[in-house]
């Protein structure tokens, strides 16, 4: 039913309920007759016996008849749902099966239970020796959204300046980040290590896998900072098929308070600062690529 409904509370999946319990009367009165129905409504007619209770005494106010009691079996699959309370409403927030360089999954809060939030990050032309290097960030960010993509860019440059000295990339490039549903503002100290992982995975041209989403706000020391919203944004890495999702240390309490089957077939990772990120997702990158020289070996 998540594809049905999405909402904080019940009062929906009440709805839906009731729908599906007017829609099966509707069936069963349109084919009782009919065993072979499409919507899997079997129909077994028992003829009941009553027998009066022997402390019950006869008179003429009590009158004895033979009752036919109708037992009706239905099964509701995924593949029949439809039929009871219409196409899916909601579907994954996923939209990238494989993320290309520079793609990184973030999550957010909403009302309705989070969703997933892609940065994209992209050279603008070609780089040149003549090009100005600098940042462009569109979706409708608000002011600390877009405070935070000035201190992830500035981090990353530092970063790459530090860890690959040859690495020219950021002098270079003119680069456009943006948010994808423009149409939705957004705002919040959420994204800052997502950010600055779409801008350095840019500069090395490495593909962060996407099945991985991370939350947390970066300062210009790589801090990672405590967020809020764990178990919303717990519950859009679930919609979106997330297996792994990398948390601030600082919400490792916050994970352990939330209900098992939130939790069920997600692995978190909590760090402090930004380089543990960094060492996480090249670590996966690299285990990739081994895979696919031994299959190519095979």
């Amino acid at each position: 039913m998540g594809i049905i409904i999405s909402e904080s509370g019940v009062q929906n999946l009440k709805k839906q309920i009731e729908k599906i319990f007017r829609k099966v009367a509707f069936e069963i009165v349109k084919n009782d007759s009919n065993d072979d129905n499409e919507v899997t409504v079997d129909v077994k007619a028992e003829e009941n016996e009553v027998r009066e209770n022997d402390e019950v005494k006869s008179n003429s106010d009590v009158q004895v008849v033979d009752l036919c009691q109708t037992t009706f079996h239905l099964k509701i699959k995924p593949n029949n749902l439809k039929d009871f309370v219409g196409s899916p409403l909601y579907t994954s927030d996923r939209m990238y099966e494989t993320t290309p360089a520079g793609v990184v999954m973030g999550l957010a809060w909403t009302s309705i239970g989070g969703t997933s939030l892609y940065i994209e990050s992209v050279l603008e032309s070609a780089i040149t020796d003549n090009l100005k290097p600098g940042l462009q960030q569109t979706g409708q960010l608000g002011d600390v959204m877009n405070e935070s993509a000035n201190i992830a860019y500035t981090y990353a440059w530092s970063f790459v300046l530090k860890k690959f000295p040859n690495n020219k990339f950021f002098k270079k490039a003119s680069i456009h980040m943006h948010v994808p549903e423009g149409a939705t503002p957004k705002d919040g100290p959420l994204a800052g290590c997502t950010i600055t992982t779409s801008l350095l995975f840019l500069a090395l041209n490495y593909s962060v896998e996407s099945n991985l989403a991370m939350i947390g706000e970066i300062t210009l020391t790589g801090k990672i900072l405590k967020i809020g919203g764990v178990k919303e944004k717990n519950i859009a890495a679930k919609h979106s098929a997330v297996s792994l999702i990398i948390f601030p240390k600082a919400n490792q309490s916050d994970w352990d308070e939330l209900l098992y089957f939130i939790k069920e077939g997600l692995h978190p990772v909590f760090v402090e600062w930004y380089n543990e990120i960094f060492e996480v997702v090249l670590k996966i990158i690299r285990l990739k690529l081994k895979l696919q020289r031994v299959g190519r070996t095979l």
